[in-house]
């Protein structure tokens, strides 16, 4: 009996599994911040992409407005101008369904290496 005594004094289970409720509990907590981390990562990421795309197709488009008057005052008439910046995109269009899967290897590599980069930086 007293050696039981002594060994529960020694070890006490109660506050052991205490212990190890509250270290579950901390990597919990720790795992929850991480993802609510990475997620606002990943949201102020795609956020940015997003507000640059948007950027890019206003700028390309007042560019292209710019460009199918400036083409229209050299034939005479507007409506030429804006036909030859839509022909312009045909053959972009074109040029791009020709070499679409270079194309599509060529962003899929930038952006593999753009991930890499980024890992790497985020362990540094």
């Amino acid at each position: 009996m007293q050696k039981e005594q002594a060994t529960e004094s020694k070890f006490p289970l109660k506050g052991i599994f205490r212990k190890l409720a509250d270290y579950r509990d901390t990597r919990l907590r720790i795992f929850r911040l991480k993802a609510v981390e990475r997620a606002a990562g990943l949201i102020a990421r795609v956020t940015i992409d997003v507000t640059k795309v948007v950027l890019s197709v206003f700028v390309l488009f007042f560019l292209s407005l710019a460009l199918g008057y400036y083409i229209g005052e050299l034939f005479g008439r507007v409506s030429f101008g804006f036909l030859a910046v839509a022909g312009l995109y045909l053959v972009l269009l074109g040029l791009g369904v020709c070499f679409r899967d270079r194309i599509k290897n060529l962003l899929t590599n930038l952006s593999i290496r753009r991930l890499a980069q980024r890992k790497a930086d985020e362990m540094d």
